[in-house]
């Protein structure tokens, strides 16, 4: 009920996001078959979601930047994490890199084996850094170096072996 009388703004809408995960936690969580406390769980989703969602959802008043990057220093970001893609690319292509079909990427995922930093490289940089950097480059109207990111998204395939790396440029092809 609390989503009919907030008005929509961005609380509202990570809250529902929030809401429909928690939801989905707790259809699921009564149906499992793994043996925890199923209650607490329940019980600690729902508050959680509770205790976001009061606060989040009567902010509907713009927030005021108290720091704003230039259009140069978004610019060096955005090299930034291009060339750290490329680090983590060369870095992890020495522990793995296999061109292999789809369907048999599961024959040698169980052979993978990064130091950690390369692990949370691979997934910050191919589903967090890469992503933004490309909606960054499409917003500064720079089409050559959002393509640049595709590139490096895809570089991901063979390294991490993880069908996720398709996923990312298919719908970015169309900018």
């Amino acid at each position: 009920m609390l989503f009919v009388w907030a008005r929509f703004s961005c609380g509202y809408f990570v809250g529902f996001y929030l809401y429909t995960m928690v939801l989905s936690f707790l259809w699921l969580n009564s149906f499992t078959r793994y043996n925890y406390d199923h209650q607490m769980a329940a019980l600690s989703a729902a508050a959680s979601l509770l205790l976001f969602l009061l606060p989040a959802l009567p902010v509907n008043a713009p927030v005021k930047q108290a720091f704003v990057l230039s259009t140069r220093a978004v610019e060096r970001l955005l090299k930034f994490i291009l060339v750290l893609s490329v680090v983590t690319i060369v870095a992890a292509s020495s522990y793995n890199f296999r061109v292999i079909s789809l369907q048999h990427i599961y024959d040698f995922r169980d052979e993978l084996n990064f130091p950690i930093i390369i692990r949370y490289l691979i997934g910050i940089v191919s589903n967090a850094l890469l992503p933004f950097a490309f909606a960054c480059y499409l917003a500064l109207n720079q089409r050559w170096w959002a393509g640049v990111t595709l590139l490096l998204l895809l570089l991901f395939y063979p390294i991490a072996l993880s069908k996720i790396a398709f996923l990312h440029p298919p719908g970015s092809w169309f900018w």
